[in-house]
């Protein structure tokens, strides 16, 4: 079903030169080569087989999480981008919620689901950030946001920050020349939201030691 919401003024980034995102394969080809990690890969790569196996179990079917994240992250893009929202109603408590939500008032939208580059040194990481923002009223201040949603309102508390992700993120940016003023994880359950905020140096640290870490376990690097 279509749903109409006064929408956010949208004033998009250029694309990054030289940088494909192929949205079928998840995969990311820069100046003609492909790159052999993501963002999200380097900070997942710890999760234990458990872990892995737990996130797996819920992960398909019409009210898996994948569906869920799907929906309502297309919903923030297109909303982002000043369109009209269409989403199944099943998914109204997430989106609704989240929408309505004075985080996205008055703010400027500079870009959303935004494919980046990362040099790491030894290698380059591709990644796509789900919303970069600006006070209207302040358009030095700079938001960088990563969107998780969870199934119980009583999981937006507990779900924890998108830490690493956001710190890769934001590294990228700012070798593209966009220095970003707040990091923020905007978590969507149904019926609640939540925005946690970080300073991008926070973020940028611990991206550093994920990466670390994940580097240390390629033996061909």
């Amino acid at each position: 079903m279509a749903h109409n919401r006064p929408t956010c003024n949208p004033v998009v980034l250029d694309p990054i030169p030289d940088l494909t995102f192929l949205e079928a394969s998840h995969s990311y080809q820069y100046k003609g080569n492909w790159l052999a990690a993501t963002v999200s890969q380097v900070t997942s790569a710890e999760l234990t087989p458990i872990q892995r196996a737990s996130i797996e179990r819920y992960r398909q079917g019409p009210d898996g999480w994948e569906a869920r994240g799907n929906a309502v992250h297309k919903c923030l893009e297109q909303h982002l981008l000043g369109n009209p929202q269409v989403y199944d109603d099943k998914w109204a408590p997430w989106v609704e919620t989240m929408l309505s939500d004075d985080f996205f008032s008055n703010v400027t939208t500079l870009a959303s689901e935004y494919a980046v580059v990362l040099n790491a040194g030894s290698q380059h990481v591709g990644g796509t950030v789900d919303f970069i923002l600006a006070y209207e009223d302040d358009p030095t201040f700079v938001i960088l946001g990563d969107l998780k949603t969870v199934s119980s309102a009583k999981g937006v508390a507990s779900r924890k920050k998108a830490t690493e992700q956001l710190g890769g993120y934001a590294l990228a940016l700012e070798q593209a020349g966009i220095f970003v003023t707040q990091c923020v994880t905007a978590v969507s359950g149904p019926g609640k939201f939540k925005v946690k905020e970080q300073t991008p140096d926070e973020c940028i640290t611990a991206w550093r030691e994920a990466w670390g870490r994940y580097e240390a376990l390629q033996p061909d690097w």
